[in-house]
């Protein structure tokens, strides 16, 4: 008797553990995320940290970009730019954005000197009317890491300042006197090579910074998460921009996945069907960053875009490390170019977008308004916001609530 009681104590003593993790709330938690509670609970290391700590083992960090349009992450990325050992180490910072024979030009401007910030809005305006092959980059976050580029610059020795480098396909607006719509969607196949010429414009600015005069010879890569997988031999038949460089020096590069939510086209759900994010939410959404291979996290299988590998991979398998910063209804989209006062462009851009982007022709005061305000009026959203998303929030909600409720004790879940 005494001993079928002892038995039911420690029943109950678990199943406490299971209801009330070390957050000390009286939620919810399912067994099935228990471990991944732990796993959080137990990991102090800031996602800066991590990040530097990378740079103690590999020479280029790879950084996986959520959804373009989100500037919360570029918070992050700032935070990491800023931080003094990163300016002590680090040489060079790479992007997917901006095509990169434009590399020289913006390098030049966020390392130059301004009577005032005026002066060098104009300066970065001049250039990024220029910057990539859509009619203009309309993502607002972009503008928001050259100005940090920029502010980080302004306080720092000539031989410590940060240098960055686009790697996206060539092109150049100036040279497009005559094009045609038809000729432009053309060029527009080098999409299906875009990771080979990201890569290899990459591996061209590594072999610089590698072989140049920098005494800091290690770069940050800032890549959208397709671009930056590291998959082996299990990569579709034209290899990632990420991969093309780790095989280029091996051993040398680590990647890293920022969260995100699972999307094509529109978003879907996340990770692990809310798995992560219910661990995490019972963690208090506690920003972290940490290795992948010997966690729970990276036995899962990689679920981010499956049909893009040949056999099926499990999370270590395609990243090194993974980063948790803000969760999914914290994250902030832009769109818009601030400061773009510049009136006389409207010609320029309308004939980018209609005559050349869309193959339309916009003749009308109003058409030709609604063109330039698209690109330079700011705007922020969040996902709710996006037409027809109030669905995903809701179906994100359920997600996470199948492993987490908080204030809910275990026998009201039903």
């Amino acid at each position: 008797m005494l001993q079928t009681m002892r038995i039911k104590v420690l029943f109950i003593f678990i199943s406490l553990l299971v209801v009330c993790p070390t957050h000390g709330q009286d939620s919810y938690v399912s067994p099935k995320i228990e471990e991944y509670v732990d796993f959080i609970n137990d990991c102090n290391t800031s996602p800066v940290d991590y990040v530097m700590g990378l740079f103690d083992r590999y020479d280029v960090v790879i950084l996986g970009e959520r959804d373009h349009r989100d500037t919360t992450q570029y918070d992050l990325i700032e935070q990491i730019m800023s931080d003094p050992r990163f300016i002590d180490q680090v040489g060079l910072i790479m992007t997917e954005i901006g095509v990169y024979n434009m590399t020289g030009t913006v390098d030049c401007i966020v390392n130059a000197s301004y009577a005032s910030d005026r002066e060098f809005e104009t300066a970065l305006w001049d250039a990024y009317q220029n910057l990539d092959y859509t009619p203009l980059w309309e993502n607002t976050n972009f503008h928001q890491y050259l100005c940090s580029v920029y502010r980080i610059n302004k306080r720092l020795p000539a031989e410590k300042k940060l240098h960055i480098s686009c790697t996206d396909v060539p092109f150049s607006w100036h040279q497009t006197e005559g094009l045609t719509h038809e000729q432009f969607q053309d060029f527009l196949h080098i999409w299906d090579y875009k990771d080979i010429v990201m890569g290899n414009n990459a591996l061209t600015e590594l072999y610089k910074l590698f072989d140049g005069p920098d005494p800091r010879k290690k770069a940050l890569i800032i890549f959208n998460s397709p671009h930056s997988f590291l998959t082996g031999p299990n990569s579709r038949p034209a290899p990632y921009a990420g991969q093309i460089i780790a095989e280029r020096f091996p051993g040398r590069v680590a990647n890293v996945a920022i969260n995100w939510a699972k999307r094509r086209n529109e978003y879907r759900g996340l990770t692990q069907n809310g798995k992560w994010d219910a661990a995490f939410a019972a963690c208090g959404n506690k920003s972290i960053g940490f290795d992948l291979a010997g966690t729970p996290f990276g036995e899962d299988r990689f679920d981010l875009r499956p049909g893009f590998f040949k056999k099926r991979l499990e999370y270590k398998e395609v990243y090194t490390g993974f980063i948790f910063y803000k969760p999914v209804g914290e994250w902030v989209f832009g769109i818009g170019i601030p400061n773009m006062a510049d009136a006389g462009f409207v010609d320029e851009l309308v004939r980018r977008d209609s005559e050349i982007w869309s193959g339309e022709t916009m003749s009308s005061p109003e058409e030709r308004s609604e063109i330039y305000d698209y690109y330079a009026r700011t705007r922020s959203f969040r996902i709710p916001d996006l037409s027809g998303q109030t669905s995903f929030i809701e179906k994100i909600d359920r997600q996470i609530s199948r492993y987490y409720k908080p204030g809910v004790r275990k026998g009201e879940t039903e």
